[in-house]
């Protein structure tokens, strides 16, 4: 209909009714424009508050999981703290200190119920983290999506936390496997009970023995000290993503 009027209009050399027509065809195009320019940045907007919202999941979960890994150190280096104390292979004062247990929940090096309770320092925790949310920001280029840019920086900041502390984890299990033999080579199967008298005997005069275990024990406090920062990092990416959705 339109441009059945624009016609007329030119037939008639009504430019002034010519150039009103036209004005009302770039005014509609630029509105169809503006509208779906506006509507597009509201599904923009949606998709970030739904990523937000899955990253923020993503950190409660990695939180959790780096509480029970720091939780698992922690108990494993008071278990071998006192294993080392109690067997004499090494003397309180020189160990580095630890995290902070409740030791009520462990029995004396010297009672029955040590030697099942011992084998649990084998037993370790690793971080898995959740990541699949970030990864996939990434690989569509829909991180561009989140327009504050302090936000993506700590985001990014915690992922690469995250990728050393797979790294350090990485290298401390090869860095286990390669002690295991010095532990069979003196009689004590790992991830087995050990009785108390067994550890005393072969730790005695067993230097390699000693220092393989206070090894153990330093590389399960770096674990340790390694989880905290990424937690502690992990808390304040949250608190970052749950200040964004306010």
């Amino acid at each position: 209909m339109l441009l059945r009027r624009i016609t007329e209009h030119v037939k008639a050399q009504n430019w002034t009714a010519i150039a009103l027509d036209f004005f009302i065809v770039i005014a509609g195009i630029l509105i169809a424009f503006q509208i779906t320019a506006w509507n597009e940045a509201r599904a923009n907007r949606a998709a970030a508050d739904r990523y937000i919202a899955s990253l923020a999941q993503d950190l409660r979960a990695d939180i959790d999981d780096l509480e029970a890994v720091r939780q698992n150190k922690a108990f494993n280096a008071a278990v071998m703290e006192i294993t080392l104390v109690g067997s004499g292979a090494a003397d309180p004062a020189k160990l580095l200190p630890g995290p902070p247990v409740d030791r009520s929940t462990i029995p004396a090096f010297d009672s029955p119920a040590w030697a099942a309770f011992a084998a649990k320092v084998f037993n370790t925790l690793t971080f898995d983290p959740s990541t699949q949310t970030f990864d996939m920001l990434v690989a569509t280029g829909d991180v561009a999506l989140i327009e504050n840019y302090e936000l993506v920086q700590t985001l990014m900041a915690y992922r690469q936390a995250v990728v050393v502390m797979e790294d350090f984890e990485a290298n401390s299990g090869a860095l286990q496997i390669s002690m295991v033999p010095n532990f069979i080579a003196a009689g004590i199967a790992v991830g087995y009970p050990i009785e108390t008298e067994k550890y005393r005997a072969a730790m005695e005069d067993n230097e390699a023995l000693k220092a393989t275990y206070i090894s153990l024990r330093t590389l399960t406090l770096a674990s340790y000290a390694r989880a905290k920062r990424t937690q502690a990092l992990a808390k304040e990416t949250l608190a970052a993503l749950e200040a964004a959705q306010q």
